[in-house]
C-alpha cells in the first residue's frame, strides 16, 4: 500500500492536527480504517461500488478507499471548503468530494452508497444529528454498511494525555 500511494500528504494544519508530526502514523490510521470498513462489507456481502466520507477532512480514510477498491466512486464531503479543495487537487482521480453545509442535505440519490462512514463527525455537529442520520439512511442502499464514529469524554481526555 505504501509504494503504491505516491500521492502527498497534507499540511498538519490541513489535517486538524491529526497525528502531529507523526505523518506515517496519519497515513497509517486511514489505511487501517480503510480495511475496516473493506472488512465488514465483506463479511456483510455488501458491496464496494461506492463509498460516500461524511466529513473526510483531507481525505486520510478516503485515499485508501480508492487505493484499495480501485474500482469504487469514492465521494468525500466535508464542511471546509479548504479540505474540499485539498482532496479535489491530490487524491486519486477516482475520489470526488464537494462542500457540504450544516443543513443535512446531500446533492446525492437515494441509496447511491454502498457504505457511509462518518468518522468522529457526530463528536462535532450540534444540532440536526437525528436529521443528519435520516440523511445517511437515505443516501445508504439498503443492506449498506453505515460505519459511524464518535470521541468520547474518555477518547478526549487520553488524547490530552
Amino acid at each position: 500500500a505504501l509504494k503504491r500511494d505516491q500521492l502527498p500528504l497534507p499540511a498538519i494544519e490541513d489535517r486538524e492536527g491529526y497525528y502531529g508530526e507523526d505523518h506515517f502514523s496519519y497515513w497509517a490510521s486511514g489505511l487501517l480504517d480503510a480495511r475496516y470498513l473493506i472488512e465488514a462489507a465483506e463479511q456483510y456481502g455488501t458491496g464496494t461500488g461506492s463509498y460516500l466520507d461524511l466529513g473526510c477532512a483531507s481525505g486520510r480514510v478516503l485515499r485508501h478507499m480508492a487505493y484499495e477498491c480501485p474500482n469504487i466512486e469514492a465521494m468525500g464531503c466535508d464542511i471546509n471548503r479548504l479540505h474540499v479543495e485539498w482532496c479535489n487537487a491530490h487524491l486519486p482521480r477516482n475520489c470526488k468530494t464537494f462542500q457540504n453545509n450544516s443543513v443535512p442535505t446531500l446533492p446525492l440519490e437515494d441509496n447511491s452508497a454502498d457504505i457511509v462512514s462518518a468518522f468522529s463527525v457526530f463528536t462535532h455537529i450540534e444540532a440536526l444529528e437525528t436529521a443528519w442520520l435520516a440523511e445517511i439512511r437515505r443516501v445508504l442502499k439498503p443492506g449498506g454498511i453505515a460505519w459511524l464514529t464518535v470521541h468520547t469524554e474518555g477518547t478526549l481526555k487520553d488524547m490530552d494525555e
